[in-house]
């Protein structure tokens, strides 16, 4: 995939720039444990880039009770939350090499998650990448998160550019499929889950957020 014409970028956050889909399994995990429930890598991954809601009632279905199980959902959340004020949040690898070489080329990059403002705002306050967008998109903003496009459309408007003029950085098979339902080119960098045959022929693979520089040269 040739990105040189691209004038702007859009980077899922959770899995994609920071490493924030190990930290959620490891606390919900810890807090279901705490009231007697398993919980395996197979359910986590089951909720990538989805947002809370659907997060929140699995946790409910599984508990068999709304109320433990949203007892669980905001117990795991603090936890969360409680980490990454310890510095366990880590940026992923190569994030901040490309976000600073595409700044440096007067490419504009732009946030674009599942998740609420306040949480994306929580997890940029612990790190140095806000400083690299021009702007946050997130699953508050439309009616319906990913896999559906509207948060990708959405973004194109926020950027002023045509969708030929976008790229999109994603971990998960629900954010390639809401940038490619989208129509916008999409670079994958894989995190807890691979997507199918079928999709990766439809996108360009790199290891690495560092390894996506020579498409931009």
């Amino acid at each position: 995939m040739d990105l040189k014409n691209k004038k702007v970028t859009f980077f899922d956050m959770d899995g994609t720039l920071v490493d924030s889909e190990t930290l959620y399994f490891q606390t919900r995990k810890e807090v279901l444990a705490k009231y007697g429930f398993d919980y395996q890598k197979s359910e986590n991954n089951k909720l990538l880039a989805t947002g809370f809601e659907p997060t929140l009632r699995y946790l409910q279905q599984k508990t068999g009770d709304k109320v433990l199980g949203q007892k669980i959902f905001d117990e795991a959340l603090a936890l969360f939350n409680q980490r990454v004020k310890e510095g366990k949040l880590a940026v992923k690898p190569g994030a901040e090499k490309l976000l600073s070489f595409l700044q440096e080329k007067g490419i504009k990059s732009y946030i674009t998650s599942s998740s609420d403002i306040e949480k994306i705002n929580f997890n940029l306050s612990h790190n140095d990448l806000r400083q690299y967008f021009a702007g946050i998109v997130t699953g508050e903003d439309v009616k319906n998160n990913k896999p559906a496009p509207d948060i990708y459309l959405h973004a194109l408007n926020v950027a002023k550019v045509d969708k030929n003029e976008a790229v999109i950085f994603e971990d998960a098979p629900n954010g390639v499929e809401s940038g490619l339902n989208a129509g916008i080119d999409v670079v994958l960098v894989p995190d807890q889950v691979m997507s199918s045959e079928e999709m990766i022929k439809k996108v360009t693979v790199v290891k690495s957020l560092a390894d996506a520089v020579p498409l931009f040269e």
